[in-house]
């Protein structure tokens, strides 16, 4: 899902969709260069009384503004699909070193930096070092069990935190039914 989950390293956020329930998780380990040095960071954050969920990956000042920008979107619009589109119109020619996947109960986006926006046709996307690792052990869990959103994207972290340096098991899941 992620073509440039190599250049973004230090963190791994996954989200799914299944059964009218949306998963998301992030892992706590943040890194400076090739040294870890929290494990326990919170990389989810709530928007519109928790009904939007996004988590970010890259360079944190650049998230931070990104975050900052769509909180701002989504008051203004109420609307998870139209703020994204904004943020990236407004982002566009910035190149920032980050990258947002926000969901809310019925939709999975990814915000690339670069103002690109992208909406996954089989219900996982992942961002991040680790994220083609996530995404990969959540895609196979979706299609070959009949576990929640929930137990796929936990297992899946747990997967991607065994291959990925930059990645680790203190992890943070948030549930979002469709209403």
């Amino acid at each position: 899902m992620n073509a440039n989950s190599n250049s973004i390293r230090g963190t791994t956020i996954l989200a799914v969709r299944r059964n009218n329930e949306t998963a998301i998780a992030a892992d706590g380990q943040v890194t400076f260069g090739d040294i870890a040095i929290k494990s326990s960071a919170k990389k989810l954050h709530k928007f519109l009384d928790s009904k939007v969920i996004i988590g970010m990956a890259g360079a944190v000042s650049d998230c931070l503004f990104m975050l900052e920008k769509i909180e701002s979107l989504l008051e203004t619009y109420g609307n998870l699909p139209k703020a994204m589109i904004e943020l990236a119109k407004s982002i566009r020619g910035a190149n920032l070193h980050g990258q947002l996947l926000a969901v809310d109960s019925r939709h999975i986006l990814i915000l690339e930096g670069s103002g690109n926006v992208m909406q996954p046709e089989e219900n996982v996307a992942a961002i991040g070092s680790g994220g083609m690792f996530a995404w990969s052990a959540a895609y196979a869990l979706l299609k070959n069990t009949d576990l929640s959103a929930k137990d796929i994207v936990k297992n899946a972290m747990e997967i991607a935190a065994k291959l990925c340096i930059y990645t680790n098991n203190e992890l943070s899941i948030e549930v979002l039914k469709e209403e």
